[in-house]
């Protein structure tokens, strides 16, 4: 199996944009970034 780039010009895709370094996705969900679960919770407004 090979892998294949995407044929795309620009990315369109939520996958894409969850690793572009320049977004800080990484700081807000840590090691569960594919799952798009934050490493800590924003504090539950009343």
């Amino acid at each position: 199996m090979r892998a294949e780039r995407c044929a795309q010009a620009t990315c369109h895709c939520h996958i894409g944009y969850v690793h572009a370094p320049h977004l800080g996705m990484a700081e807000i969900y840590g090691d569960r970034i594919l799952e798009r679960i934050p490493s800590k919770m924003p504090p539950k407004s009343v």
